[in-house]
C-alpha cells in the first residue's frame, strides 16, 4: 500500500488549490502500490500554491502531471 492524495469533489481545469486543501477536498488515502498512477502526490504540501490544469474527477488521485507548470508528461510508454 501507498499513500496518494485523492479529491473528494469534482475540481475543474484552472482551480487554485490552496483552499481546497484546507476544506478537506483533497485528503491522503492509502492504495495498492499496483494502482498508483504515474507521478502520483504523496504530500499534501506539494499542492499548495499549485493550479489545476486539467480537470480531476471526484475519487481521482491527483497527479503532477495535472497541475499547472508541470514538467510530467502524462501517459504512459507506448510499446
Amino acid at each position: 500500500m501507498v499513500k496518494v492524495a485523492v479529491v473528494s469533489q469534482d475540481i475543474p481545469a484552472d482551480t487554485e488549490l490552496s483552499g481546497l486543501l484546507s476544506g478537506g477536498a483533497v485528503e491522503i488515502k492509502e492504495v495498492p502500490v499496483e494502482l498508483m498512477v504515474s507521478n502520483a502526490v504523496t504530500d499534501l504540501g506539494e499542492l499548495e500554491g499549485k493550479t489545476t490544469m486539467s480537470p480531476i474527477l471526484a475519487g481521482e488521485q491527483v497527479s503532477s502531471a495535472r497541475l499547472l507548470g508541470s514538467q510530467d508528461l502524462p501517459g504512459g510508454v507506448l510499446s
